[in-house]
């Protein structure tokens, strides 16, 4: 929520503190990339690894939970937010091989051939 935050601040209630304010919205990057979003992604690796199976639930196929954090995770290294290296998830092996299989289901290689 912390990164929609910051790039939409006045969705949230934070116009003031982050709009027009450059400064406090560089910090809130800075934090972000280097201390929150890292930390989280590193849980998340480790659930994938405790899980055994490659699926954020540790079920043997998919569940919402991939479907839902995978697009998130795509978004992250798109560059969509300005401060957030594109690189993020090359330290989390675990999570990227989990956008590549997702990505790599028929049903959903066969909606993004029509798109």
């Amino acid at each position: 929520a912390g990164l929609t935050v910051s790039k939409y601040p006045a969705r949230y209630g934070f116009g003031g503190l982050l709009e027009d304010n450059a400064a406090n919205t560089k910090l809130v990057r800075e934090a972000l990339a280097t201390d929150t979003l890292p930390r989280h992604l590193g849980n998340l690796e480790r659930l994938l690894k405790e899980g055994g199976t490659g699926y954020i639930a540790g079920t043997p196929g998919p569940t919402v939970a991939d479907f839902v954090l995978v697009p998130r995770l795509q978004w992250l290294g798109q560059g969509a937010v300005e401060g957030i290296p594109t690189d993020i998830l090359v330290a989390y092996p675990g999570l990227s091989a989990l956008v590549a299989r997702l990505m790599a289901l028929p049903a959903i290689k066969a909606y993004y051939s029509r798109a």
